[in-house]
């Protein structure tokens, strides 16, 4: 390693995997380049996915280009197999996200390439669950269904349970859309139990997302709100964009069927209730202790309440809580 540079740099995917996303963002800003093939892995890989489910998309496509500058067209054999096949992976869930399925099918195509190349094992597993990612977004249920079922067997040896716990979500989230809800709640429940075992409290986020979604579906939307405000509780901390929007979005909807009252300035139900705390003068520490949140948490939301109301201080805050009669 260089001069400065720690060994908590191998540590970075395991930080993301636990959700300490900002200890793992802190390790990226504090030190240089590891001058380490294997570390530098680490980095790329690590910048890349808090990029995307932090919402900054092209900072993820700039490390993308870094290693696969010819993007889908890159040959293999220059690059550490195992991480050209994820940045490969990757590109394709940007292009599914930005709806750009063709993209996509052009970065899954270059991953099929590059496996039979190398013969690899590893990794045939998660190209089975981008092409049904892929079949899914374009409306093709059966090849959808039949590249996830092929993940899972693949994934059982050697075992991957991550990979099985996308492919069951991926099934549970398209039982959802057909109705076949018995069959959603088998998949999801087998995607909630490998994201404990694995602790991995994000993957748990994303299923609890699509869980949702299915007691929406049911009719059962207090079971909904409960996973709801958990899930954005999570996205807050972690600065998870993307999935905090689809909670909202979620919510949104929960409050329509409910006839929920809105709020002003698009303030959600938890912000208006850290904002009555903000009128009564309690700091982050309390509000924390008063609705069961950790104090981060609570700080984050007063930020996001001040930047709503366009406020630059908690008394601004306060006093627009009592003109609005929220306090």
């Amino acid at each position: 390693l260089r001069p400065g540079v720690s060994p908590r740099l191998a540590c970075l995917g395991c930080l993301v995997l636990d959700g300490d996303w900002d200890e793992a963002d802190r390790i990226l800003r504090d030190f240089p380049d590891p001058g380490n093939a294997y570390l530098r892995r680490e980095l790329t890989a690590t910048a890349a996915t808090l990029a995307r489910h932090r919402g900054q998309s092209a900072h993820a496509w700039d490390q993308v280009q870094l290693l696969l500058a010819h993007g889908p067209d890159t040959e293999p054999g220059d690059t550490i197999h195992q991480e050209g096949l994820f940045f490969q992976r990757l590109a394709a869930d940007l292009s599914l996200d930005a709806g750009d399925v063709a993209g996509a099918q052009a970065w899954i195509e270059a991953h099929d390439r590059w496996l039979t190349w190398s013969g690899s094992t590893l990794g045939r597993a998660e190209g089975h669950v981008a092409w049904a990612r892929w079949h899914h977004a374009n409306g093709d249920a059966e090849r959808a269904r039949g590249h996830a079922g092929k993940a899972l067997g693949l994934a059982e040896t050697p075992d991957q349970p991550l990979v099985r716990l996308a492919a069951h979500r991926l099934l549970g989230e398209m039982d959802n859309a057909t109705g076949r809800f018995t069959q959603a709640e088998t998949h999801l429940s087998e995607a909630l139990d490998l994201s404990d075992a694995c602790a991995a409290p994000f993957e748990r986020t994303l299923t609890l997302l699509v869980m949702a979604d299915m007691f929406l579906a049911r009719g059962a939307a207090e079971r909904a709100g409960h996973l709801l405000e958990d899930v954005r509780e999570r996205c807050v901390r972690l600065g998870a964009a993307p999935a905090l929007a689809r909670a909202e979005a979620q919510l949104a909807r929960l409050a329509a069927t409910r006839g929920v009252e809105s709020f002003p300035n698009g303030l959600t139900r938890r912000e208006v209730d850290v904002l009555r705390l903000l009128a009564l003068h309690k700091t982050d520490k309390e509000i924390a202790e008063t609705l069961f949140i950790s104090r981060y948490t609570a700080s984050t939301h007063v930020k996001h309440i001040l930047s709503k109301l366009g406020v630059g201080s908690r008394r601004e805050a306060a006093a627009n809580a009592i003109h609005h009669d929220l306090s």
